[in-house]
């Protein structure tokens, strides 16, 4: 069916308006009516240059899972020199950056697109019944780096986070592409969120059948830049350099980024040795179980102790001579330039690595210290899904059965009580109270959402 210039699935009434989460002002939330990117939509229609016109595919949100960059965008923390607005009706800050939903329609130039990348048809994808996620980094898709196809990280005019906001830089390019400065994200009842074609990936319905497996997808962001912390680590590359060795690995913080990194190392480097630690004891429990992390492997620390991963802390805890080929801090923003320094001089072994998966930066760490240099030691980030959604959507579609159990949904939806200061805070109070490892909301009816993945 198509309505002015715009195809959409079959019954479907293109809104103007939905029921949202959206950020009003720093660090505050509310659920309230928001108007949607049908504008951004038209404006494509107005244009005609391959790079103005690409905001063109609807999904429409099921799904959105809880991430604390959420808060970060809603504090202007996150990108660095974030330019998101809050007093602008005509440009809401809806939150939500991580979600699976499913294709309502679009511009018939961009579902082409889409088609010829999926091999489904036009067709098809106007069934109403292809579900997919949405990878939220985009680049211009005009800089040197962009059209080499480069990640949008990489971009030369800086890449926009939908549903986070983006640098004073790339809202200038945004605004000429979309008529915003910024684009709404997920957490939209009845609304819809607009990517490009390249941007959206198929989520093969194949033995979907619950809405704990369908929530697994909402991670694929996650996935993605845990195989980005693996990649930039070396962690492929291990076997060349020590080819009888077997990799050490300690995960700092047995969260939803702790958990997704084990599973993508595990992945990787199926005889990696992973050591794990947590200020929870049921985290450790349930992510240890889950990968096969021997007790023994497990250190149940403290944010009280002010080096928690000191030489002699590690030693009492597994053993003497311990160090690590490859250290993943995935607990946020607990540890200072110092305790990172003390961290790779102490435990990382000759040729390791620690890996930040931190958005804010962290002042102080020595990188250049003399014996990081002289034992060939590096810091790297992980901060970044990079290309490597491809891979995450491949690998959750073969595993989404073993993770669901890793899933907590928020209930409710939009109707919790808590549900904006939930988002607005990363969920720090909700999590103390709630035993989850992934938290997320439902914006459908329950019911037609199983009706839906049992057809």
């Amino acid at each position: 069916m198509q309505r002015d210039g715009i195809e959409v699935i079959s019954g479907y009434q293109l809104p103007t308006n939905a029921r949202s989460l959206l950020f009003h002002e720093i660090g505050k939330a509310a659920v309230r009516e928001a108007i949607t990117p049908a504008d951004i939509l038209e404006h494509s229609l107005r244009t005609d240059s391959s790079s103005q016109g690409r905001w063109g595919i609807m999904i429409e949100p099921w799904i959105v899972t809880l991430c604390p960059s959420d808060e970060a965008g809603g504090l202007l923390k996150f990108p660095y020199d974030n330019a998101r607005t809050f007093d602008d009706p005509r440009m809401p800050a809806v939150a939500g950056h991580e979600f699976t939903g499913r294709i309502v329609g679009g511009t018939q130039k961009h579902l082409n697109q889409l088609a010829q990348k999926t091999g489904l048809t036009l067709d098809d994808l106007l069934r109403g019944n292809v579900v997919v996620t949405g990878d939220i980094n985009v680049g211009c898709d005009d800089c040197s780096s962009c059209s080499a196809g480069g990640p949008p990280l990489y971009c030369g005019n800086d890449l926009t986070f939908v549903g986070i906001g983006g640098s004073r830089t790339s809202s200038e390019w945004v605004k000429k592409q979309t008529g915003r400065t910024h684009i709404p994200g997920a957490y939209a009842e009845g609304g819809f969120v607009v990517l490009p074609s390249s941007n959206v990936h198929i989520i093969p319905k194949n033995d979907l059948r619950t809405i704990d497996s369908l929530a697994v997808f909402g991670n694929s962001d996650a996935v993605a830049c845990a195989k980005t912390s693996c990649n930039a680590m070396g962690l492929g590359d291990y076997k060349r350099l020590r080819p009888s060795g077997v990799p050490k690995v300690l995960i700092i913080g047995a969260g939803r980024l702790g958990s997704w990194h084990a599973a993508v190392i595990k992945d990787i480097a199926p005889d990696a040795e992973i050591y794990l630690s947590d200020t929870k004891a049921e985290n450790l429990s349930t992510v240890g179980n889950l990968f096969g992390i021997a007790e023994n492997r497990r250190y149940l620390t403290s944010t009280h102790t002010p080096y928690p991963y000191s030489r002699e802390r590690i030693e009492s805890e597994f053993g003497k001579g311990i160090y690590f080929d490859f250290v993943v801090d995935t607990s946020g923003d607990i540890f200072n330039g110092e305790v990172i320094n003390n961290i790779i001089l102490e435990i990382v072994e000759k040729g390791g690595v620690f890996c930040t998966t931190y958005h804010k930066g962290i002042s102080n760490v020595d990188a250049g210290h003399p014996q990081i240099i002289g034992g060939m030691k590096r810091f790297v980030n992980g901060l970044s899904p990079m290309n490597n959604f491809p891979y995450a959507t491949s690998f959750l579609s073969a595993n989404h059965q073993r993770f669901r159990n890793l899933m907590s949904e928020i209930p409710g939806g939009l109707s919790h009580p808590d549900i904006a200061q939930i988002v607005a805070t990363g969920g720090s109070d909700y999590k103390k109270t709630a035993y989850g490892i992934t938290f997320f909301t439902q914006l459908v009816e329950p019911g037609k959402l199983l009706q839906f993945l049992k057809t």
